[in-house]
């Protein structure tokens, strides 16, 4: 039985971030001879492409994702299910990504737009206690890689590490700045036309390794379209086979659409194919406590969620029934994984009685 979950979400698609030194990421730019698309193809006015605001093909892919939970949990009612959206008050462009995804998700006008009105904005006067949790501008003490750090992730050859990409760093090079972005969002042609979808996809996974290099392992980046969730499962233990975890469980599910279905901007929902999904953990509840705790820098975690995670590694036992201290391993899930994300939208599910196939 699902007791609750927790799904993190980045924004969805924004216009793109000026190349360093230009004051705009459309037209011309010092690093490449060709223009880049205006904002017109965006689909975005000037002053909202200037503040990379979320495109409207965009929130149509968060307004799929959505609709493709309600569905995929199979709510009677979507409106009625006890559900908390929790976004980054000091980015727009998350506030509306919530904002999208409850239009999806809730699905009838009158009920997103009251869900919509009471989504948490997590801002340094409101909520400061979660904006370390859906912001990557908070440090809260903690500092990132060192130089050592880095090196270490990826055996300390920076010749043999652009040797292994050399095919498409070359590649990247004779477009003189393609961006990945431009192949989820509806503008045309991406990449002047001079690649696949699927050599795009390949140089975006390039992309995706260098980062997490350069971060030392500790990459921020959920790609657009995709989701990271926990849920918190109990079934109650039997004679023949008990569990000293008193049948607690946390099951990790990684979802994303198709390049192709993001940029076409396709329902997830039948008729149409749903997103894929992968299972990326299945442990014991003590099991995913200690994998948190692992990944925890208590310098990050501020008062008094620090004496949260300190309570958690005194090793507490695990709750005794579905409806105690839910929360409390919730609040391991998002302290462990969502403070290394960044501009997330976080989903909080919370539902006793939701039972999945």
């Amino acid at each position: 039985m699902v007791v609750a979950v927790a799904h993190l979400f980045r924004h969805g698609q924004r216009s793109p971030y000026p190349p360093p030194l230009s004051e705009s990421a459309a037209g011309p730019s010092i690093w490449t001879s060709r223009l880049s698309p205006p904002a017109e193809s965006w689909n975005l006015t000037a002053s909202a492409f200037d503040a990379q605001h979320l495109t409207p093909h965009g929130a149509a892919l968060l307004r799929h994702l959505g609709q493709y939970l309600a569905v995929d949990y199979r709510y009677p009612d979507p409106c009625a299910a006890d559900v908390t959206l929790i976004a980054d008050g000091t980015s727009f462009r998350d506030v509306q990504s919530a904002r999208a995804f409850a239009g999806g998700f809730f699905g009838r006008r009158s009920c997103s737009a009251a869900r919509a009105a009471a989504i948490v904005e997590a801002t340094a006067a409101a909520q400061p206690l979660l904006l370390p949790l859906v912001s990557d501008d908070v440090e809260a003490g903690c500092a990132g890689p060192s130089e050592a750090d880095v090196l270490r992730s990826f055996g300390g050859d920076v010749d043999a590490l652009a040797a292994a990409y050399k095919p498409q760093i070359d590649r990247v090079g004779s477009l003189l700045g393609c961006c990945s972005a431009e192949a989820v969002s509806g503008v045309e042609p991406f990449a002047w036309g001079e690649l696949t979808l699927s050599e795009l996809s390949e140089l975006y996974r390039v992309h995706q390794r260098v980062m997490c290099v350069v971060l030392g392992g500790r990459t921020t980046h959920l790609a657009g379209g995709s989701f990271l969730s926990f849920e918190l499962r109990y079934d109650a233990p039997t004679s023949v086979a008990p569990d000293p975890d008193g049948g607690w469980r946390v099951v990790g599910f990684f979802t994303a659409a198709t390049v192709l279905q993001q940029r076409r901007r396709t329902p997830l929902v039948p008729p149409h194919p749903p997103p894929g999904r992968a299972t990326v953990l299945d442990v014991p509840y003590s099991q995913f406590r200690d994998l948190v705790l692992a990944a925890v820098d208590p310098r990050c975690v501020l008062q008094p969620l620090r004496d949260t995670t300190a309570r958690l590694r005194d090793r507490a036992p695990p709750p005794s029934s579905p409806l105690d201290s839910t929360p409390a391993v919730l609040a391991a899930a998002v302290v462990g994984f969502a403070c290394s994300l960044c501009g997330v939208l976080m989903v909080r599910v919370s539902r006793p009685y939701l039972q999945m196939p």
